[in-house]
């Protein structure tokens, strides 16, 4: 059965409104600076830009084996883990205490091992999720050298263009949704 959901008061309207547009007027002076930054440094070539795009996509596929690396041996000590417990569980119930010792030594040295591989993969799905941004970024500019967007002053550059119209449909929304709130019975 689906839930009910509750309207937001006009309240809430007005400060979801004014939240996104702080978040686009911040995001707006971040695309400022990044098209300022890349305009003071612009790409040289085009085969420049491709050989970053390649060396980027290497990054990716690096850093994607050695996440596969440390999956595998992750899943390698779990099955491990697994064989040991049916080892352990087949045994007559005589006397296990000795096999008990021998089964959570085994289990917490691979465990071990486990959590570091683990942490090890969060770390590179990190380094994966940067290489990836840099790959795009540079196919973006790539795209933008091709377009001869580096030519064209920053007020015309799409990505601004795009932040700046963004922001004013926040301000407007923002507007609307504080005099509906003045005009609103839910305001207290």
């Amino acid at each position: 059965m689906a839930q009910p959901t509750e309207a937001l008061s006009s309240i809430d309207l007005v400060q979801e409104a004014q939240s996104n547009v702080v978040f686009l007027t911040r995001l707006l002076s971040e695309v400022r600076l990044q098209i300022e930054a890349e305009r003071a440094n612009p790409p040289a070539s085009a085969e420049a830009i491709k050989a970053e795009i390649l060396m980027a996509e290497k990054q990716v596929e690096k850093v994607q084996k050695k996440i596969n690396k440390e999956k595998q041996e992750c899943k390698k000590r779990k099955r491990e883990i697994d064989e040991w417990k049916r080892g352990y569980h087949s045994i007559a119930n005589i006397d296990k205490s000795h096999e008990l010792e021998k089964l959570n030594v085994e289990i917490s040295w691979r465990s071990q091992i486990i959590s570091q591989g683990e942490a090890n993969i969060s770390q590179l799905e990190v380094e994966k999720l940067t290489a990836i941004t840099n790959l795009e970024k540079s196919k973006i500019q790539l795209i933008a050298f091709a377009n001869g967007v580096y030519d064209n002053p920053i007020e015309s550059d799409p990505r601004l263009i795009a932040a700046e119209t963004a922001l004013q449909t926040a301000q407007e929304r923002h507007k609307v949704a504080q005099s509906e709130g003045v005009n609103g019975t839910a305001v207290r």
